[in-house]
């Protein structure tokens, strides 16, 4: 089994790329400058995990997130049509109704024209690479853009690697989360955070219908308050 991956130098992808590494799989990056042409013949499974995180570009720059996500997609599910493709999402495909979220789902549409696909929605992630996010926010005492009681289902980015590789042979959609969620105001406390919330409460959590949710967000608790303590915040 041959694999390659798209956006393996990413947050979530380069966890994957060093996951398979361990797990002795042969694995491929497919880079910006890379020919995704090259690799049809050398690869049995495309992980696309190229899509960006950011909501805070999709609404400021439209045009340019509808190409690096949509289209690119397309282009990827045109190319690799006869290979199995998995598709890292968000559960803001299903939960949100903006700019990111749309252009997400309809990504999530092209990649499940070939039945045999699959689509990883991934929970709100803490993302201390790219230093944004409302965990990373909440850690750093910053301004949080909705509700205190906004219920979330966490998880650890090796428990996304562990989760592609289980389902690898799987298809349609899988929501991974955890079994005990909590809401932000419980975090805040837990942290000691200084954030104040602003905007209504919402609820980012998995569908009990096509979910893993085998994990325990104490393990993301515990990660919050380590880097809490290392960058002395």
């Amino acid at each position: 089994m041959n694999i390659a991956i798209i956006g393996g130098n990413g947050f979530i992808g380069r966890s994957i790329f060093n996951f398979f590494v361990k797990k002795k799989i042969k694995i491929a990056k497919i880079l910006r400058n890379s020919k995704f042409k090259d690799f049809i013949n050398n690869s049995d499974i495309i992980i696309h995990s190229a899509n960006s995180g950011s909501k805070f570009e999709a609404e400021n720059n439209k045009e340019n997130d509808y190409k690096n996500s949509v289209q690119l997609t397309k282009k990827i599910f045109d190319v690799f049509k006869n290979k199995k493709i998995i598709l890292i999402s968000t559960i803001s495909s299903r939960m949100e109704s903006n700019i990111y979220s749309r252009n997400r789902y309809e990504c999530e549409k092209i990649i499940l024209q070939n039945s045999s696909n699959l689509v990883i929605r991934l929970p709100l992630m803490f993302n201390p690479i790219n230093k944004r996010g409302i965990l990373y926010d909440l850690v750093m005492n910053k301004k949080i853009y909705c509700g205190k009681n906004t219920n979330i289902n966490s998880v650890t980015r090796s428990t996304i690697s562990y989760e592609v590789y289980d389902n690898i042979f799987n298809n349609n959609i899988i929501e991974i989360g955890n079994y005990n969620r909590k809401n932000l105001l419980f975090l805040s406390n837990e942290l000691n955070s200084k954030s104040t919330f602003e905007g209504p409460d919402k609820n980012f959590i998995i569908d009990n219908n096509i979910v893993n949710k085998k994990y325990d967000i104490n393990k993301v608790i515990k990660l919050l308050k380590i880097y809490k303590r290392l960058n002395k915040v």
